[in-house]
């Protein structure tokens, strides 16, 4: 009888087959294990960190400086930008801080810094309102000539109102406007507000209560007779477009004259447009009647 040929089995593994296939296995899972571990660690460190910073009391705000404020009120920048003392240092970002400053229109330019462990430091820029522009709605000018915010009832300024120019020839601050281009009517009414608000100006910023843009003859004046005066006791300036420092000079001498005399109660207009002559045009129907013409 023949015996078969017992046939080796080829599927089947040995002993130390299965051990060299299961041990690359097993370190490479041990290894994955201590990563996730260490990172599960260094996570849980990060977190016990952030806890204990943002609980930390030596990390409070003690100070908040805040610098380049003219008539804002430094409680009002810390309500704005959302910092008070008390917070933590590392509570908020100072991007978004920044940007919840710019949202104001009263604010042209930002900065904000911290030192740690307890100081805040801010500095502001105002939109610093000169006038009041009047286009059917009004709004205030900035010293750059840029239109920044809408006039509210509750504004306070007492400042001279600018009439005679269209939205579409203005520029507003953070809009695009494809229609404004710089033009020598704004650049007129900027330079005689700019006279207005200089020391021992001729014709201060208070006194003046409206300025009319027309575009063929020029600025025209409305000016208080006397700065403690009601405003609607003045007295109508043609000024013109060039020659202000000129025209000013002029005018000085004219008020001097007229207050001398105690005649300016009585005028209605004083006309510079033509540099070689003054015109005073008097009040209708007034006891004191004047009638001269100032020749240069």
């Amino acid at each position: 009888m023949v015996r078969k040929r017992i046939r080796k089995n080829k599927f089947k593994r040995s002993m130390k087959d299965r051990i060299f296939f299961i041990f690359p296995l097993v370190v490479f899972l041990l290894k994955v294990s201590m990563r996730l571990m260490l990172i599960l660690g260094i996570t849980i460190s990060f977190v016990f960190c952030h806890d204990w910073i943002m609980q930390c009391n030596a990390l409070k705000i003690q100070q908040v400086d805040i610098h380049g404020l003219v008539f804002m009120k430094p409680e009002t920048i810390k309500s704005i930008a959302g910092v008070h003392e008390g917070m933590n240092i590392f509570s908020f970002n100072l991007s978004e801080v920044r940007d919840r400053l710019y949202a104001s229109p009263w604010i042209a330019n930002a900065e904000v810094t911290r030192e740690v462990p307890s100081r805040m430091i801010i500095r502001i820029e105002e939109n610093i309102p000169i006038a009041c522009v009047d286009v059917g709605y009004k709004f205030w000018l900035n010293e750059q000539g840029k239109i920044f915010k809408l006039k509210e009832p509750d504004d306070t300024f007492n400042l001279p109102l600018i009439q005679g120019f269209n939205i579409e020839e203005l520029d507003f601050v953070g809009v695009s406007n494809s229609n404004y281009y710089p033009n020598k009517y704004l650049d007129a009414v900027l330079d005689v507000l700019k006279r207005a608000r200089i020391e021992n100006a001729i014709l201060p910023i208070n006194r003046l209560v409206k300025i009319y843009v027309d575009q063929d003859i020029g600025l025209s004046l409305e000016v208080k007779r006397n700065i403690n005066e009601a405003q609607q006791d003045t007295v109508k300036v043609n000024l013109g477009f060039d020659h202000y420092e000129f025209k000013y000079l002029k005018l000085k001498q004219v008020f001097d004259m007229l207050t001398s005399r105690n005649c300016l109660p009585y005028v209605y207009s004083i006309d510079l447009n033509n540099m070689h002559r003054v015109v005073i045009s008097p009040v209708v129907n007034t006891p004191h009647v004047i009638e001269k013409t100032a020749n240069s």
